[in-house]
């Protein structure tokens, strides 16, 4: 197992063949189902991780169009509280438009 592990670092430049080594998940020795389980489990936490981080930054940017659409919704109800009161002041005072 080590002979094969050392094989692939060497020949791929990668040592993490050589971490996988040191990782061992039993008391007795590593056979390479459970090497290539540790570099599968690996594989789906960076996956999952990844996924957290896209799902964070969907998240953060539904927050913002919901803040603005909030802003916008607030803006509107303002201008239309404007607007009544000046036709009210409009009627009080008996100004008429076109």
């Amino acid at each position: 197992m080590d002979a094969v592990l050392k094989f692939m670092s060497v020949m791929t430049g990668d040592v993490r063949f050589l971490d996988a080594r040191k990782e061992k998940t039993t008391g007795g020795g590593t056979n390479m189902c459970e090497i290539l389980d540790q570099v599968e489990n690996r594989g789906i936490q960076k996956g999952i991780e990844l996924m957290q981080g896209e799902n964070d930054s969907l998240r953060a940017e539904k927050e913002a169009v919901v803040a603005e659409r909030d802003a916008a919704i607030a803006e509107l109800a303002q201008k239309e509280a404007d607007l009544g009161r000046a036709m009210e002041l409009l009627k009080k005072h008996n100004i008429a438009f076109a």
